[in-house]
């Protein structure tokens, strides 16, 4: 049985998306304040440029250990393109894999032997080249943790990973099992789906006024209604 999420100090989510990934993090203490509260680890991009999200590209050595991820193995991987000195094939570079996982899907193919290709067409297993991902993602909030909150136990954290609403049940637990070899105990996850965590987080906030004119703000009431827009990745 899942370990109930209102008995952790943390709760983190990890927006595992197409194009960019994203983190947020909820301390019990602040969301009991206020639900909104949350902090994002930030991601750096071009010197002191930072953003909420960073693209989600993985950069491997050789032998498929880790190298870099998002912003900084665009940057990795453009140094190691024009270093005369460097092998671009003793690298393993990823972009928009998470798309061949939803063509498989597509095709209920999804299973632990399932391969994404790097950037020279090599087949490398998907669930390596998923699992790498998700534990730097973990890394990263652990360390955003441990220098707002100082909690360094992730026995404290709840975790909470975002899928397509329209990915089957294998791709999820496919996802899962990712997450599992990333470290994260099966027992201190929980699989969302994308619309579901916006439509519930609409549902528990103060909602701004759409009003061109208007700064204020209101309280869904009985009766009010939303639409949510997945406006999706723009590769396709």
């Amino acid at each position: 049985m899942d370990t109930d999420w209102k008995e952790k100090v943390i709760v983190a989510a990890i927006d595992f998306g197409t194009a960019c990934t994203g983190c947020a993090i909820s301390y019990k203490a602040d969301y009991l304040k206020k639900k909104e509260n949350m902090i994002t680890p930030y991601w750096h991009s071009g010197g002191s440029l930072s953003n909420t999200k960073t693209p989600t590209v993985l950069l491997l050595h050789k032998d498929l250990s880790f190298k870099s991820f998002g912003f900084v193995a665009e940057e990795d991987f453009a140094d190691i393109a024009t270093d005369p000195d460097s092998n671009i094939a003793d690298w393993h570079y990823f972009r928009y894999f998470k798309m061949k996982l939803y063509d498989e899907n597509k095709d209920s193919k999804i299973r632990l032997q399932s391969t994404v290709t790097d950037q020279m067409g090599r087949e490398i297993n998907a669930m390596h080249v998923f699992s790498t991902s998700i534990k730097y993602l973990k890394y990263k909030i652990m360390e955003t943790i441990g220098d707002t909150f100082l909690i360094r136990n992730e026995s404290d954290v709840y975790f909470i990973l975002t899928c397509p609403a329209i990915w089957s049940d294998k791709a999820k637990r496919f996802m899962r099992l990712a997450a599992e070899k990333a470290g994260i105990a099966n027992d201190h996850l929980r699989i969302g789906l994308e619309p579901e965590c916006a439509a519930i987080f609409l549902h528990n906030v103060t909602m701004p006024d759409l009003s061109a004119f208007g700064n204020e703000t209101f309280d869904m009431k009985e009766g009010d209604a939303y639409m949510i827009v997945d406006m999706g990745s723009n590769q396709l």
